[in-house]
C-alpha cells in the first residue's frame, strides 16, 4: 500500500510509474472520470454520434486514438471546406482520403439509435479496437477510466431509459469521482490518501512523500470566540484576541497532522517504509512526518543499511537482519526427488453437466396464446406455487396471501382472489393427485440410454403406490391441445424424459406420465409410444 497526504501530480506519477514497471497495481482508490484522457475521447465520439453537426467534437473523436487524423490531416480538413458546410459533410465527401475514419463513423452512425451506451461503448472499444487504440497512446494507466466509464453506463442502464444522450447528461452534468472497491486487491498494490485508508491493512506501507511540510497559509479565517468567524492577520499586526485564535488554529492543526500520521502508520502490519524529497528549507521550524519519526526512531535505535546508502532501519520482534538475504551461489545440500514428481499428472475426467428435461428442445405451447409472454409466465409460476402449497390448508385464501405477498412472482390484492380460485378448481376436480401418497416438487436424475446423457429435473406431482407410479406435470398454456397426440413437441419430450428415469429406478413397477392442464382442469395420459418417440428426436446443447 502506498500511502500520499493529499492528491496531485505525484500521485498520478507513482500509479504511472509502477504500470511502466509492470507492478501489479489495482489503481487509484478514487478516479475522476472526466479528467481521464481516455474517457473524454470516448465521450467527444459518443457526443458526435447523438449529434452530427457538433464541429468540435467530431474534431475532437479525429484526433484522438480513435480514430487517429494528425493534427496536419484535421487542418487540411477544416480549413478547406466552404463556409457553413459542417466538418462531417466534409469528411464524407472525403472518404478517399480518409477512408478508415469515414467507415467506422458510418458503422457507429448506423448503430448508436439501436444500442444501449454500453453496447455501444464495447462495440467502440472491441469491433472497432478503441481500446487497444486508447492504451496504444495513452498507456495502460487509461484502462482504469475506460473501465469505469462502463460501470458508469450499466449502472445508467439499471437507473434509467438507456438512451444515449441521456447518459451522456448525466456523465457531463458533473464532474463524478468514483470511489473504487480496493478491499478485494489482493497481491496488488494500492495507491492512496491516508485518509481513504483508514480501516485497511497491508503487509508493507510506503509512505513516499513525508516531506512536505505544514507551514500554515497566511490570510484565511480563524475561529474566535463562540465561533465567531475573525480575519487572519500578520501577527505583528494581530489583536491579543485574533493572537489566541491562532494558536488554538495551529495547535488544531498539529494535532490533526499528527492524528492523520497515525492513521499512516498503523497501516502496516510489519513494514513501515518511509521516504520523502528534501525541500528548500524555509524560516521557523518545518512541521513534517519524515521528522517526526525519524526523530522517534533515533531515539529507539535504528542501524543504518550498506545499501541503499543513507537508509536507516529499525526493527522489533523476529526480523531478518539486513544482508541475510538467500546466496544463490552457495550449494544447496540436495535431495533426491521422487519419482512421481515427473510423472505427467492424470487427464481429468470430463465433467458431464446434466440437462434439463424441459430444454431438450421442441416448442413448449400450442398456437399463440397470450401476446404477454412475461405475464403468462409469471401467472404460470403462481400458479404452480399455490397447487404446491394450498393442498391440505384449512384457509387457502390466506396462505395464498402470504405466498403471493412478495418476492418476483407477488400479486396484487384483485388477483390473489382469481389465482387461488383457480388452483382450488383444479384441486377439487383431482383430489387423487394431491393425497398423502402424493409428493410434490420431486427431483429425479438419471442417465438416459436414448439421450447417452444425464438429466436433471424436477417433477411437480409424483404419485408412488405399491405397484403404480404417475408422474404429472402441471401446464398453465392457455390454449390446450384437444388430443394427447398433439400436445406440443417440447411437452413430449419432457414427459418422455420422465418416463425413462422413472423406468429405471423404479423396475418393477408400473409408470405412467400425465399432464394437468390447469386452463381447463383436464388431467390427460401421455401414451408411452408418442412419448419416447418424442424423446428420441431430442437435441442437447
Amino acid at each position: 500500500m502506498i500511502l500520499l497526504q493529499r492528491r496531485g501530480l505525484l500521485f498520478e506519477q507513482i500509479i504511472q510509474a509502477c504500470k511502466a514497471e509492470d507492478v501489479p497495481i489495482a489503481g487509484a482508490d478514487r478516479l475522476k472520470i472526466g479528467a481521464e484522457l481516455a474517457v473524454r475521447d470516448l465521450l467527444a465520439l459518443l457526443t458526435f454520434l447523438t449529434l452530427s453537426e457538433d464541429d468540435l467534437s467530431l474534431a475532437s473523436a479525429l484526433r484522438s486514438p480513435l480514430l487517429g487524423l494528425s493534427e496536419r490531416d484535421l487542418y487540411r480538413l477544416a480549413s478547406s471546406r466552404p463556409a457553413g458546410r459542417s466538418l462531417w459533410a466534409e469528411l464524407r465527401g472525403r472518404s478517399d482520403e480518409f477512408p478508415d475514419a469515414v467507415a467506422t463513423l458510418d458503422d457507429l452512425r448506423r448503430t448508436v439509435d439501436f444500442m444501449a451506451p454500453y453496447e455501444l461503448l464495447e462495440h467502440v472499444l472491441s469491433k472497432h479496437g478503441g481500446r487497444e487504440r486508447l492504451l496504444a497512446r495513452l498507456g495502460p494507466e487509461a484502462e482504469d477510466g475506460i473501465d469505469e466509464l462502463l460501470n458508469q453506463a450499466l449502472t445508467f442502464e439499471q437507473d434509467a431509459v438507456p438512451t444515449m444522450t441521456g447518459f451522456l447528461a448525466r456523465v457531463q452534468s458533473g464532474d463524478i469521482e468514483v470511489k473504487r472497491r480496493l478491499e478485494g486487491a489482493e497481491g496488488l498494490v494500492r495507491v492512496m490518501t491516508v485518509h481513504g485508508a483508514k480501516g485497511l491493512e497491508s503487509p508493507i506501507v510506503i509512505l513516499p512523500d513525508t516531506m512536505a511540510s505544514d507551514h500554515a497559509r497566511p490570510g484565511g479565517i480563524v475561529a474566535g470566540p463562540d465561533g465567531i468567524p475573525l480575519a487572519s492577520l500578520p501577527d505583528e499586526e494581530c489583536p491579543e484576541l485574533l493572537r489566541e485564535a491562532k494558536e488554538r488554529k495551529k495547535a488544531a492543526d498539529v494535532e490533526e497532522r499528527n492524528r492523520l500520521l497515525y492513521v499512516a502508520m498503523t497501516r502496516a502490519k510489519q513494514w513501515l517504509i518511509v521516504g520523502g524529497v528534501e525541500r528548500a528549507a524555509r524560516s521557523g521550524t518545518p512541521l513534517n512526518w519524515y521528522k517526526s519519526i525519524e526523530s522517534a526512531l533515533d531515539a529507539l535505535g535504528t542501524v543504518p543499511c550498506e545499501w541503499p546508502p543513507g537508509v536507516l532501519r529499525f526493527q522489533h520482534g523476529d526480523w531478518p537482519g539486513p544482508g541475510s538475504a538467500f546466496d544463490a551461489s552457495q550449494p544447496v545440500d540436495g535431495r533426491e526427488l521422487p519419482e512421481f514428481l515427473s510423472d505427467d499428472a492424470p487427464s481429468a475426467e470430463r465433467q458431464v453437466i446434466p440437462a434439463s428435461p424441459s430444454d431438450l428442445g421442441g416448442a413448449k405451447v400450442s398456437g399463440t396464446g397470450t401476446s404477454d409472454e412475461d405475464r403468462a409466465l409469471r401467472r404460470g409460476r403462481q400458479i404452480h406455487l399455490l397447487l404446491e402449497h394450498l393442498p391440505g390448508q384449512p384457509d387457502p385464501e390466506a396462505m395464498a396471501g402470504r405466498l403471493l405477498s412478495d418476492g418476483p412472482d407477488r400479486a396484487g390484492a384483485n388477483e390473489i382472489d382469481g389465482l387461488v380460485k383457480h388452483a382450488l378448481a383444479n384441486l377439487d376436480r383431482h383430489p387423487e393427485l394431491f393425497g398423502e401418497d402424493a409428493l410434490s416438487e420431486v427431483d429425479v436424475s438419471a442417465h438416459l440410454p436414448t439421450l447417452d446423457h444425464a438429466i436433471s429435473g424436477t417433477i411437480d406431482r409424483l404419485i408412488l403406490r405399491p405397484e403404480h407410479v404417475l408422474a404429472v406435470d402441471f401446464k398453465t398454456n392457455a390454449v390446450v391441445p384437444e388430443r394427447a397426440e398433439d400436445t406440443p413437441e417440447g411437452l413430449l419430450r419432457q414427459m418422455g424424459a420422465y418416463l425413462e428415469a422413472l423406468e429405471l429406478i423404479y423396475p418393477d413397477r408400473e409408470v405412467g406420465v400425465a399432464i394437468l392442464w390447469t386452463e381447463t382442469r383436464e388431467l390427460v395420459s401421455l401414451p408411452h409410444a408418442i412419448v419416447r418417440e418424442a424423446l428420441a428426436r431430442s437435441t442437447i446443447s
